[in-house]
């Protein structure tokens, strides 16, 4: 869970958690060799010494040849059965990624009839999975085989000189007898030490990439012994920042602005040009190319992560939620937070009283993620959790842009409370809900193409005109030709203009109520 986004964007849940699974077997490892392969070497040495006295150095070297043998098919047979049993892991972990993308997809599965396609699916991964696991096996049950013969070609060897021995009167009949009980003792061992090295490879192999994940540093980390971040102020500035996902293809391109203490930013533009991006390059989910991201005068590069993440407050476009109670889901924001600031923030963001509606109020269970729940509660919910994180800086990720007009009204209250007094980034889907904002950053291609107020920028007459035109629905052109001589972009202006003032009566109507 300490990896980076990078990381986890690129990594499917369900081939984790298998890999996990499998990685346990290390837990048994150290037990393995201390009581299992330590004394099964022992007894192999006393082994060698007792016949070496009883008999004498031919049959040691018999014995020997036998076990070096039998150890050698065994150490041979397990490369390939390691290389089997990789391939079976593989598709093992594969099985599950078919299974967990089914299963955590089922509404869309649903949505497009689906349910024989992800059968299908799901049934070839099983297939192979189940030839991988045949031919995992095979390759285990060769080698055991083949150390069988080899065992049997050195009891006939082993037999064969004891009764020359005893024929030739070089030695009591006796110890043929003893020899034959002994073989036993000696057979043991040998098999054990092949079964060892068999069963060590698979718990090796199992492991690899439980193994693999552990070694994984994450992109994104404290520098050694680096301070929490102080925030007193909640300015924040980006300075000359660069940043790429890809190498090949920069995704900003020296953006520079500054966010004074308490303001409002609203980051507004078409889909893909970067908007997103400054948010997470702000919560330090990855790290910049060049430029520097501070907070206060602060290098976010150089301070604790954990503090900076601390001051935050998110509210994100799709917030997800566990399976567990609604007091608990809020509590996650704050965990040591009691039931009594719970409702508090909860009436903050205007869901306490739906909340009470609830057969079992705040000790319902929302289902998988939330979906027991609409978006605006959803929504509501998230709010309430960012206002009892009491956050230094407020992040809206287009959190209301899969809302009716009418709960967005009820949002947009809740969110006057989350951020009055604290330096806000909202990214803005609906441009009518970030005219208030103090700053408006047009980012396009990577860069921020206009900047200032909305009254500043309607009268500039560039891009975030057209974003209104759009948002209108209808053509700048049109909208100055539908009013006769009025210029186009004043068209929009008047429009915008008269959202803006009927949000503000709205608001002000919703607060006197």
């Amino acid at each position: 869970m300490t990896l980076s986004m990078d990381f986890h964007n690129e990594k499917n849940s369900g081939e984790l958690i298998r890999a996990v699974e499998q990685g346990q077997h290390l837990q048994g490892l150290l037990e393995f060799f201390l009581f299992e392969v330590g004394p099964m070497f022992t007894d192999l040495i006393i082994g060698f010494v007792y016949v070496y006295t009883l008999f004498d150095v031919y049959m040691t070297l018999i014995l020997m040849g036998v076990g070096l043998a039998y150890i050698y098919i065994g150490a041979k047979t397990t490369t390939w059965s390691v290389k089997a049993r990789r391939n079976f892991n593989n598709a093992w972990r594969n099985e599950a990624k078919v299974q967990n993308e089914a299963i955590a997809n089922w509404s869309t599965v649903s949505h497009f009839n689906r349910g024989s396609y992800e059968k299908e699916r799901y049934s070839k991964s099983i297939d192979e999975f189940n030839a991988a696991e045949w031919k995992y096996y095979i390759a285990y049950y060769i080698g055991g085989s083949a150390q069988s013969v080899v065992m049997l070609i050195g009891r006939l060897a082993a037999f064969s000189m004891a009764v020359y021995r005893v024929a030739q009167g070089r030695a009591p009949v006796g110890n043929f007898v003893t020899l034959t009980l002994y073989w036993r003792s000696i057979e043991s061992p040998l098999m054990q030490v092949s079964w060892s090295v068999r069963r060590l490879s698979s718990m090796l192999t199992d492991s690899e990439r439980l193994l693999q994940l552990m070694m994984t540093k994450p992109t994104v980390a404290s520098a050694p012994d680096a301070p929490d971040i102080v925030i007193k102020e909640g300015e924040v500035e980006f300075d000359h920042v660069d940043f790429a996902y890809d190498p090949r293809r920069p995704t900003l391109k020296d953006v520079s602005f500054t966010a004074k203490p308490g303001q409002t930013i609203a980051l507004v533009g078409e889909t893909g040009g970067g908007k997103s991006t400054i948010i997470k390059l702000l919560y330090r989910y990855y790290d910049i190319g060049s430029g520097s991201i501070r907070i206060d005068g602060q290098d976010i590069r150089n301070v604790n992560l954990d503090s900076l993440r601390d001051s935050f407050g998110l509210v994100p476009q799709d917030p997800a939620l566990f399976n567990i109670s609604l007091i608990e889901n809020i509590r996650y924001a704050r965990l040591d937070a009691t039931d009594a600031d719970i409702v508090e923030a909860c009436r903050a963001a205007a869901i306490h009283d739906k909340i009470e509606s609830f057969p079992d109020g705040y000790k319902s269970t929302v289902g998988e993620r939330g979906v027991k729940l609409s978006g605006g509660e959803l929504q509501r919910v998230s709010i309430a959790r960012a206002i009892l994180r009491q956050p230094k800086i407020v992040l809206l990720d287009e959190a209301t842009s899969m809302i009716d007009a009418e709960t967005e009204a009820v949002i947009q209250k809740a969110f006057r409370r989350l951020t009055a007094g604290r330096t806000t980034f909202i990214i803005a889907h609906r441009l009518s809900t970030i005219q208030h904002a103090d700053l408006i950053l047009v980012v396009g291609d990577g860069r921020v193409v206009e900047r200032g107020t909305h009254e500043e920028l309607i009268q500039r007459r560039g891009k975030y005109v057209a974003l209104w035109s759009k948002q209108l629905s209808r053509d700048v052109g049109e909208v100055g030709e539908a009013l006769g001589d009025v210029e186009p972009e004043q068209a929009v202006l008047g429009v915008a203009t008269g959202t803006s003032e009927a949000t503000a009566t709205e608001e002000a109507g919703s607060d006197e109520r």
